[in-house]
């Protein structure tokens, strides 16, 4: 494994992000068994890593575990 130590939500972070499976996806990686769903999984994430960073959007729950993260690591 590699820890990157990047602050979550910069244009480095976003970067490290494009483009593979993180653990938001993770999940149905593994519950899917179709083919198909494979397929648009991988056509995805290319068409992410080739597009341009998308704006930044934190919603209240993402906002609040960037303020808590550093306490939870602790």
């Amino acid at each position: 494994m590699i820890i990157h130590d990047v602050t979550q939500w910069t244009e480095e972070w976003m970067a490290l992000r494009k483009g593979i499976i993180t653990g938001t996806r993770l999940k149905w990686v593994a519950t899917k068994t179709t083919t198909i769903w494979y397929k648009s999984l991988m056509d995805d994430l290319i068409a992410e890593d080739l597009a341009p960073s998308p704006e930044k959007f934190q919603n209240d729950a993402m906002i609040r575990w960037t303020i808590l993260e550093p306490i939870a690591r602790e």
